[in-house]
């Protein structure tokens, strides 16, 4: 404490001496914040700033409290409160969080050669919470939007994350329980994309959300929504319809080739109509045999699936008179003209939630060097009137000159 009890009689009383010893130091420390991964992962713990003037570093630290949301690790075992450890190595020392946002601190303490303690300091390591977003691709066997019992994932479904400006951030493709999961490094807004080979339930406003289809609109998309640190999204699924949806497109083939080329426009009002395999007209899940183009030109039928359909395009005599179908199987499936000379497409036989965007008709005037499209197809057709017209009055006025030069003979 500082004193010294002395007995003071006529005789000198020598060698009464005070030696000073200057406590160690320990400092606070601070570390970044750090992404925190879900699970066990251990993060190495900042340098512990301790000092001695007298004695030089000290070597012994004494964990005095520990963290509430983490555990401390020394070389591989947990730490204890109020452990002391000799030697101490500061890259052996580590942390594991727990998951989610996390701001992990413990103090500590170290003590000198001469077994004096330092004031304590304290450790302070922030982590943010990884963001997830998953979760599952089912096959939606009543079509009612909602994961009921007994109805199975989807294995191998391709699914996307989409930043906001729909660029794609991650792919992976789902497991054999129709699982799938993404770790998002970035706050930020985003959306979810399933692949078009599927057909997809739409969304069930009235269902659990964690258990209801989220496609939502064009592009088997889902509705954006935000990440922030520690976010974990697993509600983001869609059902795989039990019928099969088969369509596509149906365009003004000016160059004849077959194929759809960029600039091409869209047969606007053509009608398509649906048949079995023997040519009988037919009616999709929805009631619908004929349907209307919309105004990019493209249809789609609901129909029941392991069985055998075929579509016909009929031309729209009011816009497109003397028109003829592109001939058919040019090119990949995927842009070509699929109509026979009558308008008939190939026999399919779609399998249950699949999407056949596959049956495409191209048109065109069978003339060459065709310019018009489906905005003036009107107009060529007036034009040849107006051409033959102009022979037949070319020819009369020809008769009558004709007729004066006989007559002055």
């Amino acid at each position: 404490d500082g004193k010294v009890d002395v007995n003071v009689t006529t005789a000198d009383v020598p060698n009464n001496d005070f030696g000073i010893n200057k406590k160690p130091v320990a400092q606070d420390a601070h570390a970044n914040s750090q992404p925190n991964p879900s699970g066990n992962h251990r993060y190495p713990v900042p340098t512990l700033p301790i000092s001695d003037n007298e004695d030089g570093t000290p070597t012994t630290v004494t964990i005095a409290t520990l963290p509430t949301n983490a555990t401390l690790y020394y070389n591989g075992t947990p730490v204890s409160a109020g452990q002391t450890i000799l030697n101490f190595n500061n890259s052996l020392l580590t942390v594991d969080p727990n998951n989610g946002n996390q701001n992990v601190t413990f103090t500590y303490t170290t003590t000198d050669k001469a077994g004096v303690t330092s004031a304590p300091a304290t450790v302070n390591m922030p982590f943010l919470g990884e963001m997830i977003v998953g979760d599952t691709v089912w096959m939606d066997d009543n079509g009612n939007g909602a994961q009921d019992p007994n109805e199975a994932g989807v294995k191998g479904v391709k699914v996307t994350l989409l930043d906001e400006n729909d660029t794609a951030v991650a792919t992976t493709v789902t497991d054999a329980n129709g699982h799938y999961r993404f770790v998002v490094k970035h706050p930020g807004r985003y959306r979810v994309a399933f692949d078009g080979d599927h057909y997809y339930t739409k969304h069930c406003s009235s269902c659990v959300d964690t258990k209801n289809s989220d496609v939502e609109g064009l592009h088997n998309r889902t509705n954006s929504f935000n990440l922030n640190w520690g976010d974990v999204n697993n509600a983001i699924d869609a059902g795989v319809a039990p019928t099969a949806h088969i369509g596509d497109y149906f365009w003004i083939d000016n160059n004849q080739n077959g194929i759809q080329d960029p600039g091409e426009k869209p047969a606007v009002g053509a009608i398509v109509e649906l048949f079995d395999e023997k040519g009988n007209p037919i009616q999709d899940v929805h009631g619908n045999h004929r349907l209307v183009v919309d105004a990019n030109g493209h249809y789609g039928f609901d129909v029941v699936p392991g069985k055998k359909y075929r579509i016909r395009f009929i031309l729209p005599q009011d816009k497109y008179d003397g028109y003829v179908f592109s001939s058919s199987g040019k090119g990949s499936d995927l842009i070509n003209s699929d109509a026979d000379a009558n308008g008939f497409t190939k026999i399919i036989e779609p399998q249950a939630g699949t999407n056949q965007l596959l049956l495409d008709a191209g048109i065109s005037c069978g003339c060459n060097n065709v310019t018009s499209d489906s905005v003036d197809a009107l107009g060529l057709t007036e034009r040849i009137m107006m051409f033959i017209l102009s022979g037949l009055f070319g020819l009369l006025y020809l008769r009558k000159e004709e007729n004066q030069w006989g007559g002055e003979k």
